[in-house]
């Protein structure tokens, strides 16, 4: 499986703290963010130790879709049972670039009915609706439909460690 660690913009040199140890094969940029193969197993740690990376994302797959009607019948065909739950609420999220399928909210809606129709899975409208869900994030560059699942959950200024907080609070990754 592909891991994604997001690094945060200025951070984006690959000699930072990209590197600290925690997957110490790490490629070359790729429009971004440096990209590595791995196990959960490497999922776990790189949430552990990945000091400079604001979230990690497993690859779950990616497909190439050039119209809404093609993502919805790839997205059926997807083995969504290999990666969720069927008990697990999912959220999904949706960017669109470069690509004929430009409407991000038709493309959630495909997918999110897929996910719910074969798993059998509650879908997640917002954040604060189910805050357990496990986000998914579909990424459609130049007809590529890619699946990522975020792995991090909630960003750790948010989480709740630091009991006093401003209204705009430090982010721990930079």
């Amino acid at each position: 499986m592909d891991l994604g660690p997001l690094l945060a913009p200025g951070r984006q040199c690959p000699h930072d703290g990209a590197r600290c140890g925690a997957l110490p094969d790490l490629p070359p940029l790729d429009g971004g963010g440096v990209t590595a193969t791995g196990s959960w197993r490497d999922v776990l740690r790189a949430n552990l130790h990945l000091r400079g990376a604001s979230r990690v994302l497993a690859r779950i797959g990616a497909f190439r879709a050039l119209h809404l009607a093609q993502l919805d019948k790839r997205a059926r065909k997807h083995p969504w049972g290999d990666t969720l739950r069927p008990d697990v609420p999912v959220r999904v999220e949706v960017t669109t670039h470069r690509s004929r399928i430009y409407h991000a909210g038709a493309a959630r809606s495909r997918i999110a009915t897929a996910i719910a129709e074969t798993l059998g899975a509650p879908i997640a409208d917002t954040a604060a609706e189910t805050p357990e869900a496990i986000t998914l994030k579909v990424r459609i560059d130049d007809d590529l439909c890619t699946l990522s699942v975020d792995t991090s959950g909630e960003p750790l200024h948010r989480r709740g460690h630091k009991q006093a907080v401003n209204a705009a609070p430090l982010r721990e990754n930079l």
